[in-house]
This record gives C-alpha cells, sequence and structure tokens, in this order.
C-alpha cells in the first residue's frame, strides 16, 4: 500500500535473466503514471528501454547501466 500513495514514481523490474536483454517492468505505482501518463497496464511486462527517446545518449545509458549494475541494484 505504501508503494502506491507515495508522490515518488516507482517502477519494479524483476531480475534479469539470460532470456532477457533487460529487466521486464512488474510493478508501476499511480504516481508513475501520472507523471508520465502511461497506466501500470501498458508498461508491466515492457523493458525499460521503452521510456528512452529516439535521441537518447545510448553511450551515456550504457555508463549509467553498468554502474548500476556494479551496485547491485539491476
Amino acid at each position: 500500500m505504501l508503494l502506491q500513495i507515495t508522490k515518488d514514481a516507482i517502477l519494479i523490474t524483476k531480475a534479469e535473466s539470460q532470456d532477457e536483454a533487460e529487466p521486464v517492468i512488474i510493478y508501476a505505482n499511480e504516481a508513475f503514471e501520472k507523471m508520465t501518463g502511461y497506466e501500470a497496464a501498458e508498461v508491466i511486462g515492457r523493458t525499460l528501454s521503452f521510456l528512452h527517446k529516439p535521441n537518447a545518449n545510448t553511450e551515456e545509458l550504457a555508463r549509467l547501466t553498468a554502474a548500476i549494475k556494479q551496485l547491485g541494484i539491476l
């Protein structure tokens, strides 16, 4: 219930597996819906990459992803 009532956007992903290139979203709270305009049902089952803009700096995204993985978050 706390995840749903917080004003911070929260996405939860399942752990990355060998079958998936990146983690899959399994939960999105109401604050995420309000912030992005996506409903939870639209994002569950998708990977985070759909949130990247077409002109996103892929090198920077790769660097950030590697740093997050090194922390054990992904």
